[in-house]
């Protein structure tokens, strides 16, 4: 029994839990108006500086790579029921996203898909799973997640494929990385190991992400099939503990892939402090494994990069002033632009590139 990304799944706008009947579909009342990226726009992020208020929570905006256009794609804060939306991955098409958003002033995500065309919104995954990442491949209507699963009380790799919905309410929403007891292939599930952040490649056929071994350390793995995935990205060295996150210093995250896919970018824990943050490079490594080059360093925080045609683009906290920045570099390092500084007290997180 092998189970890879080619899985067919009829999304049909319904809650359904990993393991477990779907359930009845939960709308997400909050978004009352919702727009599509400018047809020039190159990034999509979460940003909460739409407010004045340094606290409020992240709606989804696009921008062109020279800071200009800069649009908001949602509206959520403007119900009864504040949110937070932490990452928003795009469809092909880019009138839809798949949105991790909190609802609660819980430190926990509930997995939402979200129609920037027509306005209309629905949870796919409850925030009861903690769902710890999401990508849409850029080849078809293919949704990977990061939740809580099975039995063990860690993260699981999902896969399903999103359509619109539809009158066949089959569903076949799957855990790839955790089977039950007795299944035919032999794999159990281990609750000493969590799986998470996956990102597709660009064929839409696999998919990398991070794994959380025993100790607290995070290494960067490719996905073949459940009872297959290949060790790319060890971690570092280096073991101190950052305070209120699962990583450890040596620890690598956040990866994806570069548009040919023959390479992988990834960000990688060097200094504790920061505000908590931590300092953290940006680095690569060619799919089989060879390769690790530096990209990005220095006292910084960055958070999770994206590679695409134009560059590799994360989000950058500066220590100093206390200013996100959204930046672009090349494979190599060089050519490093500033897309927009946002004022002190906000942040900005997980842009996407569009193009």
């Amino acid at each position: 029994m092998r189970r890879s990304l080619r899985l067919v799944i009829v999304f049909t706008a319904v809650v359904v839990p990993a393991c477990g009947k779907p359930s009845t579909n939960t709308a997400v009342a909050n978004q009352t108006r919702t727009f599509v990226p400018p047809q020039g726009a190159d990034i999509g992020f979460t940003a909460n500086d739409w407010s004045t208020d340094t606290g409020a929570g992240r709606e989804v905006f696009a921008v062109r790579i020279d800071g200009s256009e800069r649009t908001r794609l949602t509206f959520c804060n403007e119900g009864a029921q504040p949110c937070d939306t932490v990452e928003a991955a795009f469809a092909p098409d880019h009138a839809r996203v798949a949105a991790r958003q909190r609802f609660t002033s819980d430190d926990v995500e509930s997995l939402v898909f979200i129609d920037l065309a027509r306005s209309g919104s629905a949870e796919l995954v409850s925030s009861s799973q903690h769902v710890s990442g999401v990508d849409w491949s850029r080849a078809a209507d293919i949704l990977a997640y990061s939740a809580i699963g099975g039995t063990t009380g860690v993260d699981d790799l999902f896969r399903t494929d999103v359509k619109r919905p539809t009158t066949d309410n089959q569903q076949n929403t799957q855990d790839l990385t955790c089977l039950p007891a007795g299944n035919t292939a032999g794999i159990i599930c281990d609750p000493t190991i969590a799986d998470r952040r996956p990102r597709i490649d660009p064929t839409g056929s696999t998919a990398v992400f991070e794994r959380i071994l025993p100790g607290g350390k995070g290494d960067v793995y490719i996905f073949q099939t459940t009872a297959s995935q290949t060790l790319v990205a060890p971690a570092g060295p280096g073991t101190s503990p950052l305070p209120g996150t699962p990583y450890f210093v040596g620890s690598n995250a956040d990866p994806a892939f570069s548009p040919d896919a023959g390479s992988i970018v990834f960000r990688r824990l060097t200094a504790t402090g920061n505000g908590s943050l931590g300092s953290w490079d940006i680095l690569a490594v060619k799919s089989d494994g060879s390769g690790l080059a530096l990209i990005v360093t220095g006292p910084a925080y960055r958070g999770a990069p994206d590679w695409g045609a134009q560059g590799i683009v994360f989000p950058e906290g500066n220590p100093a002033t206390g200013q996100y920045s959204l930046v672009v570099v090349q494979p190599d390092g060089s050519g490093r632009r500033t897309v927009l500084t946002l004022d002190p007290g906000f942040v900005l997180s997980n842009p996407r590139w569009l193009k």
